[in-house]
């Protein structure tokens, strides 16, 4: 408590593992919510170079508010979410099958053509 620096490195590398593995384990057992938590957690120390936990967090946080649009009914907003997540990682989880579904719920033939053909 007298030196906040003391053994930094060693203390920040062992909470980022501890956070990565916390979040590997939550992406793996369908926990996304609490995955993008933990792994921004980690974020706030420092850059995960050589990962692709940023990315996966972003898709991730996409893939979320989409659904979640999609399952309150609201189709518009969830077919938007799920454009912007389909340029990115269409492959992410069930993104096609379900941005397909919400474009055609909302009416929006341009993505479907274009994301569902």
């Amino acid at each position: 408590a007298l030196n906040v620096t003391y053994r930094r490195q060693e203390v920040e590398d062992m909470l980022i593992n501890g956070y990565i593995a916390l979040g590997t384990n939550y992406r793996n057992t369908g926990r996304l919510a609490e995955m993008v938590v933990v792994i921004r957690k980690a974020l706030r120390i420092r850059p995960l170079a050589g990962t692709d936990w940023e990315f996966t967090v972003n898709a991730t946080e996409l893939y979320l508010s989409a659904r979640n649009h999609y399952d309150g009914g609201n189709y518009a907003l969830a077919a938007q979410v799920f454009a912007r997540l389909m340029e990115i990682a269409p492959a992410y989880l069930d993104t096609k099958t379900l941005a397909c579904r919400a474009f055609q719920a909302a009416g929006d033939s341009a993505s479907l053509g274009r994301f569902c053909s």
